[in-house]
């Protein structure tokens, strides 16, 4: 009978988008679709955030799918048919368009509705479309009549989710069983608890949350109450909380708790957002359903719904906490070493929340340092105005003092040449120019500065010339200096006596010239440079040892003339020398002039001065031409390896000569022996002819000893 006024029902609400949808005139293009019937209400935390999870998985995947969530609002359980009437009214508002549209794929959320679709007996394009089951448990109930029961149902009225289904495409996200872990986290809370409270408001869900609770407890011999409230109505929760035992912890499965309450509040679902009651639960977050949901959405798609798709278990599953209300309920160091434990609502830094206050504060303290600055900096210039003011009125009051006692003679000239201004010592510069008067004295006389000298000194250049008067030397200097009160432009010329300095130039250049002198007559090249650049000078011996001409300017260029092996040890030194190395350089090197000849040089280099901030590493060479030292030590070796080798023949010839010697002598005197006594010709010629070769081979011995004589004493 129920099963025929559903029926009846159901299509008398689908009827109207039927007949629209044949009278169209216009055929509308197939989309991707997908419904997602929700078994609670909107107000529902969890199942709400789950389906809008779910449908940003499905828009992330770059697929073009059409979505609606749809809402059956299956709170408590009231009836049969009412909740019936529920289900057909999402089915009618998940439409769109007003157009008969099916959904490719059905996605359930919650164990009320895919055990009302279950039993509608839905027909033709109906039994095609996949289902994906989300939220659901691994059990169901047999059937619709035990879904109202006024007591608790035992194991016997259920059977396992895959029984369920006959006949469509189906597969299910699974939620896990944890009451046992909830009640482990809630003794961990409170060790010595002597009371489990459960929140519901009947629904189908609460009351089979409730039969796993009162299993564990019955286990742990924990006492359990459930309470019913209706849902979402925290008032009449706030009327409970007053009375709840002491050392006692409260379970909810979505139910709004008053803010009031002192015992610890768990949570069997994922609503640990920004609530601060729920101090933690044993569940699996919302993002792992809806990453398992899409995931079997999307395969549907990809397969046309032909794809077998297995059950699977929600994953991630673990202890989660609310620290914000740990800390405030003072339960935060009781699960410290709670295993796998995974914190939420953790509270930012104290900087992060009271980053307005901190920043106004920063900016009052930094508004306050520079007001007290500005106001000491003030002070401070002020009193050094006052300071630089009084300086400059002594050194006012001073100048003429100093201008009339300076060691230089200071003119000073207008545009035209003619004298200004002149101290004490310039009369003296005067005098000796022969001026009778300084009045005559005309700057651009041509016996003065020519003019190229007075282009660049109105082109604001310094001019600087000597002049030498009979015996004296004068470095005269010229710029154009501007007159700060008249704006007037004027020339100063100074006038120092180098008469003295030029004096000892002339000496040093001088000793100079007298030293090169010498080195060069004595072939002693001599070179300063500095390692950094290569710039310095040399004696003209230096170039001419070392065949290069006068003008290279990089005298480390030198160095290019000697032999490979040579040069890598010179240069092997001089690196040393610019990490301040001290030690002398002495050495026989070898260098190949342009047209390919050998020489022998003498290197000796001493380290004179290591200032390398300055950029200054100065070191002296010296080379000395070795080639005729170089033959010499080349001939004597040779003549003593000659000797060498004489010696040693003669060390070698000397013991086998004796052996030579004797064996022929003993045969001269057998045979003599021998001859005398023999009677016959034939044995006397015998002995004479051994006589003879015996004597010869003697001759040749000491013709050998006389060669060898002869070469002992080098002739």
């Amino acid at each position: 009978m129920y099963r025929f006024i559903a029926t009846i029902l159901f299509g008398c609400v689908l009827y109207p988008s039927i007949l629209s949808a044949r009278l169209a005139t216009e055929v509308v293009e197939k989309q991707t679709f997908v419904m997602i019937l929700n078994s609670y209400s909107y107000e529902e935390e969890w199942s709400t955030a789950l389906a809008k999870e779910i449908c940003n998985r499905l828009q992330a995947s770059g697929q073009d799918i059409k979505m609606n969530i749809t809402y059956a609002g299956i709170a408590a359980r009231t009836s049969f048919l009412a909740d019936r009437f529920a289900m057909q009214g999402a089915f009618a508002n998940g439409r769109l368009n007003n157009q008969i549209k099916f959904p490719d794929v059905l996605v359930l959320i919650g164990d009320e509705s895919w055990m009302l679709y279950r039993i509608m007996n839905l027909r033709g394009i109906w039994e095609r479309i996949p289902v994906v089951l989300c939220g659901v448990h691994a059990e169901v109930l047999k059937g619709y009549r035990q879904f109202f029961p006024d007591r608790v149902l035992p194991d016997s009225s259920f059977i396992p989710l895959a029984a369920s289904n006959s006949m469509l495409k189906m597969t299910a996200v699974i939620e896990p069983d944890n009451a046992a872990r909830t009640l482990q986290l809630a003794q961990t809370l409170v060790p010595d608890i002597q009371h489990l409270y459960y929140f519901s408001d009947g629904s189908y869900a609460d009351s089979y949350m409730r039969r796993k609770l009162l299993q564990s407890c019955k286990e742990r011999d924990v006492p359990f109450t459930e309470i019913l409230f209706e849902r979402n109505h925290a008032d009449s929760v706030a009327r409970v909380v007053a009375g709840l035992a002491e050392k006692s912890v409260v379970v909810t499965n979505g139910i709004p708790v008053s803010k009031d309450i002192r015992v610890p509040v768990l949570t069997l679902r994922d609503v640990l957002y920004q609530s601060r009651i729920p101090v933690g639960g044993y569940f699996a977050p919302v993002a792992a359903y809806a990453d398992k949901t899409a995931e079997a959405v999307l395969h549907f798609l990809e397969t046309d719904g032909k794809a077998e798709i297995p059950y699977t278990m929600v994953s991630d599953t673990a202890f989660y906490l609310n620290r914000t209300a740990l800390m405030h309920a003072g339960l935060r160091s009781a699960v410290k070493n709670l295993p796998d434990a995974v914190e939420r609502n953790i509270p930012p830094p104290f900087l992060v929340r009271h980053i307005r206050e901190v920043s106004v504060a920063v900016l009052l303290v930094i508004v306050m340092v520079f007001a007290v600055f500005r106001i000491v900096y003030s002070r401070r210039y002020r009193h050094k105005l006052n300071l630089l003011f009084e300086r400059y009125k002594t050194l006012y009051n001073e100048y003429e003092v100093v201008y009339e006692n300076m060691p230089v003679g200071l003119m000073l000239f207008d545009v035209y040449g003619n004298l200004l201004k002149h101290n004490s010592e310039a009369d003296i510069f005067f005098e000796k120019f022969a001026y009778s008067q300084s009045a005559l004295f005309h700057l651009f006389d041509f016996e003065i500065l020519d003019e190229e000298m007075q282009e660049a000194l109105f082109n604001n250049e310094l001019v600087s010339r000597l002049i030498h008067l009979s015996s004296c030397c004068y470095r005269m200097q010229c710029c154009v200096i501007a007159d700060e009160e008249t704006g007037d432009n004027h020339v100063l010329v100074i006038v120092i006596d180098n008469t003295e300095i030029e004096k000892e130039r002339r000496a040093k250049e001088q000793i100079s010239n007298v030293l090169n002198f010498a080195m060069n007559k004595a072939a002693i090249g001599v070179a300063e440079y500095n390692l950094m650049d290569g710039h310095g000078f040399a004696t003209d011996a230096w170039y001419d040892t070392l065949a290069l001409p006068s003008a290279t300017s990089n005298l480390l260029q030198a160095h290019q003339c000697l032999v490979s092996d040579d040069r890598e040890k010179l240069e092997r030194y001089l690196e040393h020398v610019r990490y301040g190395a001290s030690h002398l350089f002495l050495d026989n090197l070898e260098m190949r002039t342009p047209e390919g000849e050998s020489h022998y040089l003498r290197y000796l280099i001493q380290p004179l001065e290591y200032a390398p901030d300055r950029k200054h590493i100065i070191v002296v060479e010296m080379v000395l031409p070795m080639d005729e030292q170089v033959t010499k030590q080349r001939e004597l070796e040779a003549a003593m390896k000659r000797a060498q080798e004489a010696d040693r023949f003669k060390n070698a010839f000397v013991p086998n000569t004796k052996d030579e010697i004797r064996i022929p002598l003993e045969e001269i005197i057998l045979c003599s022996q021998a001859l005398a006594v023999s009677v016959g010709l034939d044995e006397r010629n015998e002995l004479n002819a051994r006589i003879e070769a015996a004597n010869n081979q003697i001759l040749k011995l000491l013709n050998d000893i006389i060669d060898v004589s002869k070469v002992e004493l080098n002739e």
